[in-house]
């Protein structure tokens, strides 16, 4: 069953994925920020996204290792809000 909240967390992962496309031209965007941040959220739903995450930490483990500890902040910035 699709709930809204997952819906929801697709539609943003999607949105974030493409301005963050887009970021990579214009100056003004976070390009990359707003790339991981999508990755991240598509991960959650997708497929594609968890193997690219699992392709990311098996290739790259010092980027991976970077994104791990961006999740951890987010995560306390998320609870710290609510």
């Amino acid at each position: 069953m699709v709930t809204f909240k997952n819906s929801f967390l697709v539609f943003i992962g999607w949105a974030c994925l493409l301005f963050g496309v887009a970021g990579l031209v214009l100056p003004v965007v976070p390009g990359i920020l707003l790339i991981v941040i999508g990755i991240y959220l598509l991960s959650r739903r997708q497929a594609w996204a968890a193997r690219f995450l699992l392709r990311l930490k098996t290739s790259y483990p010092e980027a991976y290792a970077k994104f791990e500890a961006f999740k951890v902040q987010v995560k306390k910035l998320v609870k710290g809000a609510e």
